[in-house]
């Protein structure tokens, strides 16, 4: 983490085609919190540059919105992406989910259970006891939140080095493929819920008001069809 992304610390934010004075909230791994003062709100997946002033001139950071204000006063969270760290190949956020889960290999093999360590809404680090061939295609059945298991094809892209256990089993990271609207969206609120759970006064701070202000929001929130899990 770089002096740049820290708690208090005042930028500029690109986004929408213009730009806004922020105040860096919260910061963790590669998520970042700010303030808000703009009368029109971003959307989810919205790109932004967050730019920092230093001595020779700017420092940016490509970065997109994963959790938009609903209302004046809101912050909202930023995620960097992988154009702002050239050494770094995944671009999105991962929580840990340490669960079971039932995996068929396109290949025909018979269905086995692998172990997911963690998840993002581009991939995921599986422990597989079946050897595993790089492009390889799988299907998963993830349990995100309480709802129903979510089926998801995803592709073998990498081995974890050195990464093999005493039974034989590896750790491989695969990319999820063909992600439907309605699935990337129950991804990013399983990955938020995780996010709140792991960083609750971080999370806090981004939307200021009283409990039963947050109630009546999560209300209207349900009425319009957004998930609550997207305000805290």
């Amino acid at each position: 983490m770089t002096a740049y992304l820290e708690k208090g610390n005042c930028a500029h934010l690109q986004v929408m085609g213009e730009r806004f004075s922020v105040k860096v909230l919260a910061v963790a791994e590669d998520t970042i919190g700010v303030t808000f003062s703009g009368a029109r709100y971003p959307v989810e997946g919205t790109g932004a540059e967050l730019r920092f002033r230093d001595n020779g001139g700017m420092v940016s950071y490509h970065t997109q919105v994963v959790v938009a204000p609903r209302r004046n006063g809101d912050g909202m969270i930023l995620q960097r992406v992988s154009s702002a760290f050239p050494h770094r190949h995944r671009s999105a956020w991962r929580v840990p989910m340490n669960t079971m889960v039932e995996m068929a290999s396109q290949n025909g093999r018979p269905a086995c259970a692998v172990q997911v360590h963690n998840v993002s809404a581009d991939g995921a680090l599986i422990e597989s006891p079946v050897s595993l061939q790089l492009d390889e295609r799988v299907d998963l059945r993830l349990p995100l939140g309480n709802g129903p298991l979510h089926n998801i094809t995803a592709r073998v892209i990498r081995f974890q080095p050195l990464n093999v256990t005493a039974s034989g089993a590896q750790q491989v990271g695969v990319r999820f493929v063909d992600v439907s609207k309605s699935l990337r969206r129950a991804l990013t609120v399983y990955i938020w819920q995780r996010l709140r759970d792991f960083y609750p006064e971080e999370i806090s701070a981004l939307f200021p008001g009283s409990r039963s202000d947050r109630r009546r929001r999560k209300e209207e929130a349900r009425i319009e069809g957004y998930p609550s899990p997207h305000l805290p």
